[in-house]
């Protein structure tokens, strides 16, 4: 942040714990009217730039967070569970592993220590590592659909044709006609009689 001002450096400090440019002005120190100086120090190219490498500096790669879930699936806390029921925190904290637990809170027993849950933390891997599917591709066959139209009407052309030999009957060939389905009637829809 060299090159700005105290007062500048103290306005990026405010708006990075307040996210409100009017208020971190005001803590800041600068004088007028908040709203009009809060939002000019932030169009300011400098001080975007200092916020920005802030960011940066403090967000977590896609790695680090997997790595925290892959701690977090396998249990890594019981090493710090002692047999007295107890949790060893100087060696947890020592060995930067604070991150697996969730909370704490003081109970008439001594400490209640909650670590966040393994289960949960293997099926957001799973997600991530695409070992679940939620939904059914049943138009490209999990195949990318190209975006030009020759690969589109290739993609389609596939379809139709998995779709004709799924009902056609049986012996016929792919320019036998294809009967409309009579539409589903939906649940609580009224139905015609024919």
């Amino acid at each position: 942040m060299s090159g700005l001002s105290p007062k500048q450096r103290a306005f990026i400090e405010a708006y990075l714990k307040e996210w409100n440019a009017s208020e971190a002005a005001r803590q800041a120190g600068y004088t007028g009217k908040a709203n009009v100086v809060g939002p000019r120090l932030l169009a300011n190219v400098s001080i975007q730039a200092a916020i920005e490498k802030r960011l940066s500096e403090n967000k977590m790669s896609s790695n680090e967070v997997l790595s925290r879930l892959a701690e977090q699936a396998r249990g890594e806390h019981g090493k710090y569970l002692l047999p007295s029921g107890t949790v060893n925190f100087a060696a947890l904290i020592a060995d930067g592993k604070g991150h697996l637990v969730k909370g704490i809170k003081q109970t008439r027993y001594g400490l209640d220590v909650d670590f966040y849950d393994a289960q949960a933390a293997n099926i957001w891997t799973g997600k991530h590592l695409g070992l679940f599917k939620e939904r059914i591709d049943i138009t490209s066959g999990d195949e990318r659909i190209g975006a030009s139209a020759e690969e589109y009407h290739r993609s389609i052309t596939a379809l139709a044709e998995a779709l004709r030999s799924i009902v056609s009957p049986t012996g016929a060939g792919p320019e036998s006609p294809v009967e409309p389905a009579e539409p589903a009637a939906m649940d609580g829809a009224p139905q015609s009689s024919r």
